[in-house]
């Protein structure tokens, strides 16, 4: 496996790209709302750790991912209250198949290493009702 990169857009993605352009900062707004909300409900929960934004910083919330080492269970458990969750990313980019010719070691990124194996992303979207 190589590491590898693909840039195309076709004429059909650069138009529905161009409608939805449009949308992008009510979405972001929308978004916004949205994770705000989800750190206001969480931050009193023991074993999450939350994602945080810098006071001076604005967050677009392309993803809320949280931390917990019971995440399997907590999944298991929002799915049988119809809550989906994603684990975007499983593997950590220095332990892709692609990077093995490093020969790098779990211990040369502990912490990559760790957020691995507890990183849950739940669901947000601007359609998404709370």
């Amino acid at each position: 496996m190589l590491e590898g990169m693909n840039s195309r857009l076709d004429n059909l993605q650069a138009g529905f790209l161009n409608i939805k352009l449009k949308k992008i900062k009510g979405w972001t707004r929308r978004r916004q709302e949205i994770g705000s909300r989800y750190l206001e409900e969480l931050s009193n929960i023991n074993g999450l750790d939350l994602p945080r934004v810098h006071e001076e910083r604005e967050h677009v919330w392309h993803l809320f991912v949280i931390e917990t080492d019971s995440r399997n269970q907590l999944a298991d458990y929002l799915m049988e209250l119809g809550i989906q969750t994603n684990i975007n990313y499983p593997v950590a980019l220095p332990f892709l198949p692609a990077y093995n010719y490093l020969g790098l070691l779990d211990s040369d990124f502990p912490v990559a290493r760790r957020a691995q194996d507890r990183i849950l992303s739940l669901p947000l979207y601007p359609q998404l009702s709370v």
